[in-house]
């Protein structure tokens, strides 16, 4: 059954956007109380990704996270709420910017694939901001959101489920799955992390070290699951994101009132 995407109206996308912003102002209460034992899924994960589930027939997509997340008026959405009432209301009755229209690949297999490489992206993304930050929270504030884009836009584990139809040869179906359900693991572990575990205060190490491991697990056991799935469908799910990143970059670096476009250097690009 193919996979569709569909992207939220841009409007709501941009409402839910300044929003988030507005609600990283507020400071948590708690300080860090350590990291915790890495959370392991692996049995009710295998269940998820049974042969036998069919795999979506629809799901939600979105241009590179970073692009969406990178805008020069952040500074004026938290200078005031005036600013973001004002903000908010424009961007309901707004015309969506043309980066962000969306049409699914019509091959179900590219499209999964152009899902899994972005979610690549994406933790090459969320590794700068780990690198770059200096505090609890100013990196939850970061990451909450758009791991959670990643999260329910691309859907990884049903693409590791319905890509998985497709292994070859046939005897390293196993290891490729094995390596698909390890990289939504990680992942998940990412994700309740940032939800869960960082808090207010300076960012530790250990926290630091915590983060940037499940983000790279993430991404190189996907590099082992696309080494078993049909490669002239993976290049062309990667030429589509290349060529969007390209178009999104020609757009942002425009006359410099839509934003700053900041991608990462994609990372197939540094195999």
């Amino acid at each position: 059954m193919p996979i569709r995407a569909l992207l939220p109206p841009p409007p709501l996308l941009a409402l839910v956007l300044l929003l988030s912003v507005l609600a990283a102002v507020v400071p948590e209460a708690n300080a860090w109380t350590g990291p915790p034992k890495t959370r392991r899924r692996t049995s009710s994960l295998y269940a998820a990704a049974s042969p036998s589930q069919s795999p979506p027939t629809e799901c939600r997509s979105s241009p590179s996270i970073d692009g969406l997340l990178t805008t020069n008026r952040r500074d004026a959405v938290l200078s005031t709420m005036g600013a973001v009432s004002s903000a908010a209301a424009l961007a309901l009755v707004g015309n969506p910017s043309p980066s962000f229209a969306y049409a699914p690949d019509p091959d179900p297999q590219r499209e999964s694939l152009y899902f899994v490489s972005r979610v690549q992206e994406a933790t090459v993304q969320q590794e700068r901001f780990v690198d770059r930050a200096s505090r609890q929270e100013d990196l939850k504030s970061k990451m909450k959101l758009t791991l959670r884009l990643v999260e329910k836009n691309y859907r990884l584990l049903d693409q590791i489920n319905y890509m998985s139809a497709y292994v070859t040869p046939s005897q390293k179906v196993v290891e490729a799955t094995s390596a698909g359900v390890e990289a939504v693991e990680a992942l998940q572990n990412a994700i309740d992390y940032v939800r869960d575990e960082l808090k207010s205060g300076p960012l530790e190490e250990e926290q630091r070290e915590y983060l940037v491991e499940n983000l790279r697990t993430c991404r190189e056991q996907l590099f082992v699951f696309l080494k078993y799935v049909p490669q002239d469908k993976l290049e062309g799910a990667r030429k589509r994101v290349e060529d969007e990143n390209v178009s999104n970059r020609e757009e942002y670096d425009g006359d410099g009132t839509e934003g700053v476009y900041n991608p990462v250097v994609l990372p197939w690009k540094n195999q």
